[in-house]
């Protein structure tokens, strides 16, 4: 998707990918909707980012993708660069860097060049009053304009570089933020279009490039070194395009699955369970190794039914240490056999004449695994404790099926680690993949 537009008076023409704004962007905006619903009052939301990362531009794209969506609340977006101290001010006042004396004009945009006070004050104002101006920086004027804005929006975007920093007075901002987003880079690429956007107001290609070099680059390590963690974290690659961290991915997908109705879930699941007893790895298997659902997740009751059934061997995961990461699977010989237990999931209990399976066993096994995402070269996310991928790695050899809403596929590549292991196949109510 093109976006054109003018920030700080420069024409910026952005893309953003269409998957990446369905992916991403949309659950984020349902969420800050919902939100602002619950807390019956305005909103703010940090999008804290080393400079170069393009976070203006983004505040300014989701407040036209919540314009332009009936089901988003309308949101505003602004930045911090507004209270950048006025150039008469940086050109008579020094500040040490490196132990040296310098003018504070030479380190523009550092955090000493902001004007700390005023900007706390502003967004107590946002949170506390209906309208309230805010201040603009303009790159061709050099300096803020002030109360070029108006707030008025329910919920409300505030990009900058020093939102999450953490050091004295900038991290007390955090406590005004309902919600907090760190956009992460590679330095060498934000050097890049660093340099690119300096020489685009006006300077020739050697100054942007001393400048950029000698006062932002320190800024770009700093944000990527010292902030603190933020509720969402985005990563920017080379092209542009941004991309969830496992984090982020993993609570924007379960937050799509959590709005599934229950009668959607039984639907649903229903229909990858014909799929499944219907695939060779399933019939053919002596051993199920499956997960017991809960919440959200696809339904595996009538899984576990069938393969007792039909005189299968079924055995159901159980947590031995969190910390090691060690989780057996048990034979179970009926559904009664499952209890509450690691974090609310059903598990057997384990006694002295308990069955624990073993891959000497001469029958074929298949196991049945969840997860929260997906993508189409069957990239898996699981809830972040490594339980399957160190079962799997210690049992090597084992066919694999991943059982998956539509909802949680994820069409571009999902970022994974050489540790994640990927699923043999991986079914959903509507395809095979």
């Amino acid at each position: 998707m093109n976006y054109n537009v003018n920030m700080n008076g420069i024409d910026v023409d952005a893309f953003y990918n269409d998957n990446t704004v369905k992916e991403i962007f949309f659950p984020l905006l349902e969420r800050v909707t919902k939100l602002q619903k619950e807390k019956g009052r305005r909103i703010l939301v940090y999008i804290a980012a080393p400079p170069g990362a393009g976070k203006s531009t983004l505040c300014s794209f989701l407040q036209k993708l919540s314009e332009d969506n009936e089901c988003f609340a309308d949101a505003q977006a602004i930045g911090m660069d507004g209270f950048h101290r006025r150039q008469d001010y940086l050109t008579s006042h020094t500040t040490i860097r490196d132990g040296k004396e310098i003018k504070m004009v030479e380190i523009k945009g550092a955090p000493v060049t902001f004007d700390l006070k005023l900007f706390t004050q502003k967004i107590k104002e946002v949170l506390s009053k209906e309208k309230v101006g805010w201040p603009v920086y303009d790159r061709m004027l050099h300096n803020p304009v002030d109360d070029a804005v108006t707030v008025t929006k329910d919920i409300v975007f505030l990009e900058g570089n020093y939102l999450l920093l953490n050091e004295d007075g900038w991290r007390d901002l955090r406590e005004y933020a309902d919600l907090t987003i760190f956009v992460s880079a590679d330095e060498n690429m934000l050097r890049k279009r660093l340099i690119e956007r300096k020489a685009a107001s006006g300077n020739s290609v050697e100054t942007a490039t001393s400048f950029v070099d000698y006062s932002d680059i320190p800024n770009v390590r700093l944000c990527l070194t010292n902030s603190q963690k933020a509720d969402i974290t985005l990563i920017l690659d080379e092209q542009g395009d941004y991309h969830s961290d496992k984090t982020t991915l993993r609570m924007l997908t379960v937050a799509k699955r959590d709005k599934l109705s229950a009668e959607e879930r039984i639907e649903k699941s229903s229909k990858i369970f014909e799929r499944l007893v219907d695939m060779p790895e399933y019939k053919e298997a002596g051993n199920i190794l499956v997960y017991a659902s809960m919440g959200s997740e696809v339904i595996t009751d009538d899984i576990i039914l069938d393969a007792l059934s039909e005189g299968k061997k079924v055995f159901c995961p159980k947590v031995i240490s969190r910390k090691t990461r060690d989780m057996k699977f048990v034979q179970i010989t009926r559904i009664e056999d499952l209890e509450e237990g690691f974090q609310g999931i059903r598990e057997p209990v384990i006694t002295d004449d308990s069955v624990i399976y073993n891959n000497d066993q001469e029958e074929s096994t298949l196991v049945i695994m969840p997860g929260t995402v997906f993508d189409r070269k069957r990239n898996r996310i699981g809830y972040n404790g490594g339980f399957y991928d160190t079962f799997l790695s210690n049992n090597k050899g084992l066919s694999t099926i991943a059982l998956s809403y539509d909802v949680q596929i994820f069409e571009c590549e999902i970022i994974t680690e050489a540790h994640d292991i990927k699923p043999d196949k991986i079914i959903t109510e509507s395809e095979i993949m």
